[in-house]
């Protein structure tokens, strides 16, 4: 049905990112982050200190919502998936009932004949 919902994010050359992938780039800017705020730190820059700190909360932030949006993906892909085999077992179903009407009605149509 489907293969993953995508997320509006786009990678540097412009294409979408799937949430596991903008998760993943999170997560390396978030590193990246952490080295700059380790260096802000070192110089003694305690604005640029606060301006890397209030950035890391946000993209934590942005990474915890993704990894839900993640985490809910993956349990609409399995009930999508559920709900195909459901759909193909009643379909079979179905068509074992109409062979089964079938061969009645043949059955009774003998039956009348004879």
């Amino acid at each position: 049905f489907f293969s993953c919902l995508w997320y509006p994010a786009m990678d540097k050359s412009g294409q979408a990112m799937s949430v596991e992938e903008h998760v993943g780039s999170l997560a390396e800017e978030l590193a990246s982050l952490q080295q700059l705020q380790a260096q802000a730190q070192a110089m003694g820059n305690h604005a640029a200190l606060v301006q890397l700190s209030q950035r890391g909360l946000r993209l934590q932030d942005q990474q915890r919502t993704l990894q839900t949006v993640s985490k809910t993906n993956t349990n609409l892909q399995s009930r999508v998936t559920e709900v195909e085999t459901q759909v193909h077992e009643v379909k079979q179903q179905i068509n074992d009932l109409q062979q089964d009407v079938a061969s009645k009605l043949e059955a009774l149509k003998q039956e009348s004949q004879a």
